[in-house]
């Protein structure tokens, strides 16, 4: 897999004629992602057989935004929900299902609902630190079904 089968949007956006050659002449992709989330997309869709190393959730979610930002196969794109996925236990199931909400991912939606379970869809978490009051386990049930998206 290369630039081209990877993503359409790279693909379309890095062809160069013969014109801007001659002058060095493109017009830079304006990519919403920090040079980290950058550097671990085009490691993924600059080779032939991609793999993802064990990634932080926060930068699996930026890297999915990128992704269907930049029109990304569907491989690549399960390659990072599967990645994602292992990290929903650590980082909270319902953060995850915000935003599986969000960008309309059934499949990482369900595995946040697997790993959440019945008792922790609507139990509410009372022991909460400074650092806490925004976490959305602290939020009571309805005030977290109002963070998914509206059409689901």
């Amino acid at each position: 897999m290369t630039y081209a089968s990877g993503s359409t949007t790279v693909k379309e956006n890095s062809r160069v004629d013969e014109e801007q050659c001659k002058f060095g002449v493109s017009s830079p992709i304006k990519l919403n992602a920090s040079s980290v989330v950058i550097e671990i997309f085009l490691n993924l869709v600059n080779v032939s057989i991609p793999t993802l190393t064990k990634i932080e959730l926060v930068q699996g979610i930026k890297l999915l935004d990128l992704m269907n930002e930049l029109d990304c196969s569907t491989k690549l794109i399960g390659l990072v929900t599967s990645e994602i996925t292992k990290q929903i236990d650590k980082e909270g199931p319902w953060n995850v299902l915000v935003y599986a909400s969000k960008i309309d991912n059934i499949k990482l939606a369900k595995e946040a609902l697997i790993n959440m379970g019945d008792i922790n869809f609507l139990q509410v978490n009372k022991t909460k630190s400074e650092d806490e009051d925004k976490k959305i386990d602290t939020l009571r049930f309805w005030d977290r079904m109002k963070l998914l998206s509206d059409h689901w």
